[in-house]
């Protein structure tokens, strides 16, 4: 794997960004998959995403050990099963974002640049947000990935993100700090979140305090 990003952030969080891997379809017996992961591996049909499926696979088991391996709440979250840790997942155009942390939840996501963002905006946008944005193509795209990161953390469903998820206004630039909201009836909280361009890709993760 060839790691853009790996690092450990100030919150204790550690951020990986790695390019996919287009070749490890040749290199699968090097990756440990258990029964589980190898029935889902054999039922995906699509090559990219068999190759998206190992390489999330071969970056965890490269930065924790052979044996780490994802299981899932019953909400679908994602988890580390055998150190424990919190994991938030994303891909976009070629490049894999990891987020973990040994005990808070996570949330990244990962949005190639496009213009098709604008059609979609009133799915994810409040109307302040809209207004706030300006059809900014770059803004858009980082209210949807800051929300999608806040989806993840949230974890449970059912979420409104024009609605229910919130970005406090910000000044964009190359790389920056933003606040979100979560406001649902069992949780209603406030985030530090980070955000950066990497690629024509706009990366968001979550940034909580221990």
């Amino acid at each position: 794997m060839k790691f853009i990003k790996n690092k450990t952030l100030s919150n204790g969080s550690r951020l990986i960004i790695a390019r996919l891997d287009l070749h490890i379809l040749n290199h699968i017996s090097d990756i440990n998959l258990n029964p589980e992961e190898l029935n889902k591996y054999r039922a995906i049909t699509n090559e990219k995403r068999k190759c998206e499926f190992l390489s999330i696979r071969k970056t965890i088991q490269t930065v924790y050990d052979e044996n780490e391996f994802i299981t899932y709440s019953y909400h679908g979250k994602p988890n580390l099963a055998i150190s424990g840790h919190k994991i938030s997942i994303s891909h976009s155009k070629g490049l894999l974002g990891i987020l973990v942390h040994p005990t808070l939840e996570v949330g990244i996501d990962l949005q190639h640049e496009s213009p098709k963002i604008i059609k979609i905006k009133n799915r994810f946008m409040s109307p302040s947000e809209s207004e706030a944005c300006k059809d900014e193509e770059w803004q858009l795209l980082t209210h949807w990935c800051a929300k999608e990161a806040l989806y993840k953390y949230y974890s449970k469903g059912e979420v409104l993100f024009n609605k229910n998820l919130y970005l406090y206004p910000f000044d964009l630039a190359q790389s920056g700090k933003l606040t979100g909201k979560i406001s649902m009836p069992d949780m209603l909280k406030e985030l530090p979140m980070a955000y950066e361009i990497i690629e024509d890709t706009m990366v968001v993760y979550t940034m909580e305090e221990v």
